[in-house]
Parts: structure tokens; sequence; C-alpha cells
């Protein structure tokens, strides 16, 4: 009898306490417990309206039934009914894993034909299985059973044929397929999302590592615990499909939102209580804290001193150096009510440097730093309206060309950023000086008259010969000055009359 005992799965207990004694009456109570925990969840599961909704079902069913036939075993000591308890539980074990290997097809969105094609193939395997286990019932084919009463212990044991062999193989068949579906969906998406994955592979490995440690002996446990877990699984099933779709996946979705957009953000609740930040908003306006219900809305922007204006929603921050481009969303539900505030900040610090180094190009001439031709035709625009008088003075270097050619392009170009300097210097804010063509320069001055313009074009001119020249050459300047003293004459027509004056200064 002893060596009987050791060679056999216990799966009835009296322990000398009657056919309910205490130690079955906890297991059954445990039992009881996932049982009643699959029936809440089946119902739930019942009640909700999605296309998944069929296959949960299913699955938490097979796995109650497994519960169920298994507690049979804690109520009574009829070897037949303990049997069939056996076998129902056998069956509805391979059809709850097939059950479970559609359901993950779906849940993953890996079903394919070769899904489709393993799944038949496993309700095939499964119909013949339940078939055998029935079988066993009145011709012990795959389990073999032994009721013994050892000191008033009751003892329903098993000892797996070859059929038993086949029926554990394909049920951990059916396992690593399921697992590797799970596997492959984590390889395919962003770790954000490998939770509820891994959560049911994680699930699954602990009933099969518990069922393996049953079956083997290898720990001398009472009843089978993997049993028990089906209730786990059931429950897991039911919160990846729904639950975690509909929680924890907005905490997904928060921590890509708000984190993985590497910009500041910030949200405020209903009330303008600071509700939510990254990490990106604690590097910028630090001293945040949450559940601090003195930091709403109105403290932050004090606090950070922030440029709101009343009815604006989008403001420039400076701070620290950098710039940031601020934008104060209100989120309102369908009838407008409030439901919190949100403050988006993107850094265009390198963007505003990209710009103004852009925008220098085009206004200003390269080279001499004065403005550029590009600039001078959008000046000339705001005299197109206007009434007083405008002196337009064009000038160029002399014998720019023989410079460049004698003493080489680098010599000409100093000479250029020479008289530019002397321009800006002697001229200042009295005139708008620009670069037109490679040579030329163009002042316009406003409420001059022709003589204030060539007097102080004069000294410019006298100006450049003593500080643009040296050892190697001279430098000087001519120029033309042209007025304009009606309105409606285009400001472009005056420059080409001021160039015609210069040729003529020249020729002279």
């Amino acid at each position: 009898m002893s060596k009987l005992f050791n060679n056999v799965n216990i799966m009835y207990i009296d322990y000398g306490y009657g056919r309910y004694g205490n130690m079955n009456i906890m297991y059954l109570s445990l039992y009881g417990v996932a049982a009643v925990v699959l029936v809440v969840v089946f119902i739930r599961t019942c009640l909700e309206r999605d296309k998944m909704t069929r296959i949960v079902c299913l699955t938490e069913m097979l796995a109650l039934i497994c519960v169920v036939t298994y507690s049979v075993n804690f109520i009574t000591d009829n070897y037949m009914a303990m049997s069939v308890a056996t076998s129902i539980m056998m069956a509805a074990q391979d059809f709850a894993l097939v059950a479970l290997l559609t359901y993950t097809g779906v849940f993953t969105r890996l079903a394919n034909r070769i899904t489709r094609t393993a799944v038949v193939l496993c309700i095939f395997a499964a119909m013949v299985d339940s078939v055998v286990f029935i079988i066993n019932i009145f011709n012990e084919t795959a389990l073999k059973y032994s009721l013994n009463k050892c000191g008033g212990v009751y003892v329903l044991g098993y000892e797996g044929e070859l059929w038993f062999g086949i029926h554990a193989i394909m049920n951990m068949v059916i396992v690593a397929f399921i697992i590797a579906l799970l596997i492959i969906k984590c390889i395919r998406i962003p770790s954000a999302y490998w939770g509820r994955y891994i959560f049911t592979a994680a699930g699954l490995i602990v009933i099969i590592a518990f069922k393996y440690i049953f079956i083997m002996k290898a720990v001398d446990l009472r009843f089978d615990i993997s049993i028990f877990l089906y209730a786990l699984m059931g429950t897991m099933v039911y919160w990846n499909t729904f639950w975690y779709s509909k929680k924890n996946m907005l905490t997904v979705t928060h921590e890509m939102i708000i984190e993985h957009m590497q910009i500041p953000v910030v949200l405020f609740d209903y009330e303008g209580i600071l509700a939510d930040f990254n990490s990106s908003m604690k590097d910028v306006a630090g001293n945040l804290e949450y559940d601090n219900r003195e930091q709403n809305i109105e403290w932050f922007v004090r606090e950070n001193d922030l440029p709101v204006k009343p009815g604006e929603d989008t403001f420039e921050w400076k701070h620290n150096d950098r710039i940031y481009d601020c934008r104060i969303e209100r989120l309102s539900d369908e009838k407008n009510r409030l439901l919190g505030t949100i403050i988006v900040m993107q850094d265009v610090s390198e963007l505003k440097k990209a710009y103004a180094e852009l925008e220098n190009m085009v206004i200003y001439d390269q080279l001499t730093g004065v403005y550029s031709m590009y600039s001078f035709m959008e000046h000339c625009k705001q005299y197109d309206e206007y009434n007083g008088s405008v002196a337009v003075v064009v000038c160029d270097i002399n014998h720019l060309s023989d410079i460049n050619i004698q003493y080489g392009q680098k010599a000409g170009n100093q000479a250029l950023i020479n008289v530019a300097g002397v321009l800006k210097k002697i001229l200042m804010d009295r005139a708008y000086i620009a670069r037109i063509n490679e040579g030329n320069f163009v002042a316009v001055m406003k409420n001059v008259t022709d003589a204030e313009a060539g007097k102080t074009f004069e000294q410019i001119k006298r100006t450049v010969e003593k500080e643009c020249s040296n050892g190697k050459f001279g430098v000087t300047i001519e120029y033309g000055i042209a007025m304009r003293k009606a309105s409606n004459r285009w400001i472009m027509d005056i420059v080409h009359e001021a160039v015609n004056d210069m040729r003529d200064r020249k020729g002279r």
C-alpha cells in the first residue's frame, strides 16, 4: 500500500474526519471560490457587446467545467463519479485550450491560414481525445484509476497510459503555439503595448508549471493547483479583452502621448488643479508635484512668469535661453462642459535661430552687411503713398574690376566692405542703404534737398579715399543723385536716373 501511495497522484483526501472532513471542506471552498469567480466573469462577458464576446464566453465556460468537475473529487468517494468527472475534466481541458488558441489568434490579430488550420487540427484531436476519455470511464485505456484507503485517507490515483501521454503532448503543443503567437505579436509592436500579451503568456506558463509539478510529483501537492488556476485563465482572458482595452490602454496611451512626445506637456483638471505632467515639463518648469491642490493653472502661469494674454490660446515663452511656442487647449465634452486644460510647449529655439539666419541671408547683403537688393525692392513699396521729397543716391567704387584683376577678389571684397562701413558710419539712421548689384550701393534719404544730399556724399567721397585706400591701391567712389518730388513716380525710376547721373559724373 505504501508503494501504491508513492506512485499515484492524490485526488481525494479524507484525513480521518469523515467524507466531508475539514481538509476536504477547505479544498472544496477554494475551488468553489474559483467557480464563483468564473461564473461572475462569464456573466459580465455575456453583457459585453464585442466581436470577441462569444469566444471569450466559450473559453470561460470550458474553464468553469474543468473547475467544477475537478471539485467532484472533494465531495464523493464514489469511484464511478470520480472517474466520469475526471474524464469530463480532461476533455474540457482540451477544448478550453483550443478555444484559447482561437481566441489568441483573434486577440493578437495574427489569425491566418496557418492558425486556422492549426485550430481545425486541434479541434479534431480534442474530439478524438474526448472519445478516448469517455471510453476510459468503462475501459481504462488512457488512465488507470484506483481508489485506496490508507489509514482513513481515501486516495484516487491514476497511472497514465500511452494515450494520456499523447493527451499531455497535445496540450503542451497548443500552449506552445499560443505562447508563440503572443511572442510574435510582441516582436511586431512597440514595447509599450507588451503588457497584455506578456501577462497572458506568463499566466499560461504558471498553469502549465503547476500541472507539470503535480503530474511529475516534483512536490507533494495534495490537489492539482493548475485546475484552480483555470479561474485565473478565465479572468485573464476577460481582463485582457475588455477591461485592459478600456482602462489600461488609457495608461499606455497616456505614457506614449505624454512621455514619448518628448515635449513639455502639463494637464489640469476641470477645477484647474494640476493633474498630470511629463518629465520634459518637469525639467522645464520644475517644482511640480502630484496631489498638491495649491498647484493650479493660475499658480503655474504665475510661477513660471508665462506671458499669457486673456482670450489668447498661444504665446511665446523665453526661458533659460530657450524659446518655446506654447498652446493652451481647453478640453470639453459633447455638452461643452470643461474636462480639463492642457498646455503644450514646443522648443523652437533652433527653429528660430535657423529662421533668423535665413532671414538675415535674405534681408542683408552677406558681404557688406547693408540691406540686400530683395530688401530694397520691398522697402521701395512704402514710398508709393509718400508725399515728401526723397533723394536717391547711387554710388560705386571706381575701377573695382581692375582691383579684382590686379590684386584679387579678396582685395576687391575688402574694398566693398570698407566703403559700406563708411556709408553706415556717416549716414547712420538718416538713410536706407542697400547693395543693388556687384559694385553699386544705393542710399534713400527722406526730406532732404538735392544740395544736402550732395554735400553729404562729398563728405563720404573724401572719407572713402582717405580711410579705404592702402599702400597698394587707392579706393575712390563716384555717386549720382536723383530727386523724387511727386508721389506718383515709381522709386526705381528715380534709381535709374541716379545711375545715369553717376555715369555722367564719371564721364566728366
